[in-house]
């Protein structure tokens, strides 16, 4: 309605029900109202004005809002809320940054208040709402009064140093309240009115029960961040040393107005609405919601794939998603989590803040779904990254109980496939492979798509090479999925494909054929940020059924056969040869696996090192058959000869880390080499056999030697055979070849055992 008491301008911006409101109101106390400027756009949620206010006595500038009904708790504890903000901070910030209410709330007949503030520093004139200048730099209509052009490296600074500002002046210091909280009461205190029956979120949590979710275009399975809410997972066995400290609690760009004029100036901020204010407030709150309430506005111009980016990078910033996005976007996460790190800096809390800034991103990501229920696509994508942030904190903080499964790991149910595809354990040790895992984590991380293959003798380290890449926290960090499988001379394909088939989707499928398991784990994989790990290839046409990554994934093939490697790689570049352990790692891994042994006899144990020539497989046997001698306070003389002849070493069995869960055994060594062995025709089993008799040490041979041992001069089909089989292996030198002391001593054991 116009009237008198109300500027037409005004009153046509307010609408028909609030502009009677004030109306109302102004006529009563007497005072006029005029519109200097909007601050708000006419689709905010939350409009917002400066207006002059006048009565008999004088003119005075205000910030009006009408604050939409169920936004937030107004009345009397919501105005002592603001009250206490100015009363509590510093008396500098509160003069420089901090509104004061005047005014009495007038209520709207649809729910809503209007509410009146003044603007910290008089310099209204020179003043925009952070939300104007975003919708500015959107291209949308900024407000009715906007007027101020806005540079999206700008913004993306000033974003940075208000969070900067209220960190480093308002809160102070970094300190962890006195009280811990459960998990589920940490997010709840995001979402204090919006999870009560008849609430959208409350019917929302009806639909998705149980612990986990799977959502449509969402990574597999993941935590039901209503579940969190409700304390599954944790419970009260794990509590939050709560960052916390004077928070705003509603730090959306409406919010917050910032000199433009001579220029945009972040660090003159002025906040407005502190109904939310606390005085130990979650300190994460308000930079997680201040990036979410540019994000939801963000949405309306980012496609599907910049979308499930945008969840990466808030999820998982170290990933280095950022250069997928749009600049202005990646620069405003990159200025905000920078201005929280140097505030962190010396405190040695960083572990803390990460957790609690994922925690933060559930609870007010569920506030935003509850929020769009008339935007389907918004209300999604904001239930998607609550899912996502809760399953990286559990990435963080396991469950204790083993109620949940790491996400990025396969999942096994039960009667379900063999453990043999789930993801491998840490190494018992990386002597000696510290840098390979290095250059293979570089090769990984740098580009997309990737393909690696890991070729190297039996028992030389391929598979705890592999395991540890699994397994390290950049691989964690930079991939959604980690999918593993070791194949073996015989694979059940289907088997192998359906685990990694079911991981993905969270839930135990139907059996299915090989060729329609890879397509649809080619179609899940399809946009995806994978890393494909396929150990003990033997047939390049087994391991290329799980060549199903999309352009984000990488593969990483292990195997013993040099053929299968050449097969496998596109060029030479693509393989990583692992070779024998250097003298040095190969001492450091005998005195970890015998200490005893070689601090008590130092000359057998340099004299076992050179017998086992780098084999890792071969030092961890036999330093753990000489150890446990001394152990049982036996003389080593009785063992140390069949030891040096690698007899009871290929006796022996395998370190408990290559256990076959598949076959249910642990088996020897000579069961790992024979592997290889088995599939060669008889007569190139006995030439392998016959090197091995004849090899000195070390086991080196040219041509003419293999042709005088052979008694043949037609050697290359089956020598070239050998090398494929892994079985030889080429020196520096042309025509010569190098077969390990642990393939020469098994070698010699077929030979003894032929008929």
């Amino acid at each position: 309605m116009r009237g008198p008491h109300v500027g037409p301008d005004l009153a046509a911006g307010l609408g028909p029900l609030s502009a009677q409101a004030l109306h109302e109101s102004a006529t009563l106390l007497r005072r006029h109202y005029e519109l200097d400027r909007w601050l708000s756009g006419g689709g905010d949620r939350v409009r917002s004005a400066i207006v002059f206010e006048t009565d008999d006595q004088r003119t005075i500038r205000l910030v009006l809002k009408v604050v939409p009904k169920g936004d937030g708790p107004l009345g009397e504890a919501a105005f002592a809320r603001h009250r206490r903000a100015y009363d509590e901070a510093p008396v500098a910030f509160a003069a420089d940054h901090l509104s004061a209410l005047v005014n009495e709330p007038i209520r709207v007949d649809d729910g809503s208040w209007i509410v009146f503030e003044t603007i910290a520093g008089d310099d209204s004139e020179d003043v925009e709402a952070l939300g104007t200048l975003l919708r500015t730099m959107l291209g949308g209509p900024a407000s009715l009064g906007g007027r101020t052009p806005c540079d999206p490296r700008e913004f993306a600074r000033a974003c940075g140093q208000l969070v900067g500002g209220i960190l480093d002046e308002w809160v102070e210091r970094p300190r962890t309240a006195a009280r811990p909280l459960s998990v589920a009461d940490f997010v709840r205190r995001h979402l204090p009115e919006r999870i009560e029956p008849g609430t959208v979120l409350h019917r929302l949590s009806a639909t998705h029960t149980g612990d986990w979710i799977t959502l449509d275009a969402d990574v597999g399975r993941a935590p039901n961040p209503f579940a969190l809410l409700e304390g599954a997972f944790y419970g009260d066995e794990v509590t939050v040393r709560v960052l916390a400290g004077k928070t705003h609690g509603n730090l959306r760009p409406e919010n917050v107005l910032v000199r433009v004029r001579p220029s945009l100036c972040g660090t003159l901020f002025h906040l407005l609405d502190l109904a939310r204010y606390e005085p130990d407030g979650a300190l994460t709150r308000d930079p997680v919601g201040l990036v979410l309430h540019i994000a939801e506005q963000a949405l309306e111009v980012l496609g599907d794939l910049e979308r499930s980016t945008l969840i990466d990078a808030l999820v998982q910033p170290e990933k280095g998603r950022l250069a997928m996005l749009p600049g202005w976007l990646a620069a405003v996460l990159t200025e905000v989590s920078d201005a929280c790190a140097r505030w962190l800096r010396g405190s040695g809390l960083q572990p803390e803040w990460r957790r609690q800034w994922l925690l933060s991103l559930v609870g007010t990501a569920l506030r935003f779904t509850g929020a769009a229920s008339d935007r389907p696509k918004e209300q999604d994508w904001f239930l998607r990254l609550a899912a996502r942030a809760a399953g990286r904190f559990m990435d963080l903080v396991p469950v204790a109980d083993n109620r949940a499964a790491p996400v990025t790991a396969t999942p096994v149910g039960p009667g379900g496939a063999s453990e043999r595809h789930v993801l491998p354990t840490r190494p018992w040790s990386m002597i000696g492979r510290s840098g390979l895992v290095g250059e293979l984590l570089s090769s990984l991380t740098v580009a997309r798509p990737v393909r690696q293959v890991i070729r190297g003798l039996p028992g030389i380290g391929k598979t705890t090479l592999l395991a540890a890449l699994a397994n390290d926290p950049t691989v964690r960090n930079s991939f959604d999925h980690v999918l593993w499988t070791a194949l073996g001379p015989a694979p059940s394909l289907a088997d192998c494909l359906q685990s990694w088939r079911d991981g993905l989707v969270g839930e135990r499928g139907t059996p299915a054929s090989r060729q329609n398991l890879t397509e649809e784990v080619r179609w899940l994989l399809r946009d995806r940020t994978a890393l494909l790990i396929v150990d003990d290839v033997w047939d390049v046409e087994h391991a290329l059924c799980f060549d199903v990554g999309g352009p984000r994934s990488a593969v990483v093939f292990g195997t013993r056969l040099t053929s299968v490697a050449e097969l496998l790689a596109h060029d030479e570049s693509e393989i990583v040869v692992v070779g024998p352990l250097d003298e040095q790692s190969a001492g450091d891994l005998l005195r970890r696996t015998a200490p005893r042994m070689t601090r008590e006899h130092p000359d057998t144990a340099a004299g076992i090192l050179g017998e086992l020539e780098g084999s890792p497989l071969a030092i961890r046997v036999a330093g753990r058959l000489l150890e446990t001698e001394l152990r049982r306070g036996f003389d080593l003389s009785s063992i140390v000869a069949d030891v040096l002849s690698l007899r009871s070493v290929l006796a022996s069995r395998a370190p408990t880390d290559r256990f076959d869960a598949q076959e249910g055994v642990l088996p020897t060594v000579e069961a790992l080499l024979r592997q290889s062995t088995s599939l060669l025709d008889p007569a190139d089993r006995d030439r392998f056999a016959m090197l091995g008799v004849m090899a000195a040490k070390p086991a080196t041979f040219d041509t003419a030697a293999i042709a005088a041992i052979w008694e043949s001069e037609q050697i290359w089909r089956p020598l070239r055979r050998l090398l494929d089989r892994g079985l030889l292996e080429p020196t520096s030198s042309i025509n010569r070849y190098w077969l390990h002391s642990l393939l020469a001593a098994h070698a010699r054991d077929l030979l003894e055992s032929a008929p």
